[in-house]
């Protein structure tokens, strides 16, 4: 996202029209709202993940723990 919004940048400085120019801006503003909000909810998804891997190792546990020995 960061290297999106550099190129964007790059273009901005070259272009001579002013629509375009004002169009280049918002594709960065929102290209950095957007990193914003995925560092935001990064948290939220490892939480997730964290939990999902535990509840998936105490299942493997408590099969290993009652599985028959041969």
């Amino acid at each position: 996202m960061a290297g999106i919004a550099l190129g964007l940048n790059q273009i901005r400085k070259t272009v001579t029209s002013s629509l375009l120019k004002f169009y280049i801006i918002l594709l960065i503003v929102s290209t950095a709202l957007l990193f914003l909000v995925s560092l935001a909810t990064a948290p939220v998804y490892w939480i997730i993940y964290a939990v999902g891997a535990f509840v998936m190792y105490k299942i493997d546990a408590a099969q290993k723990a009652t599985a028959p020995t041969r």
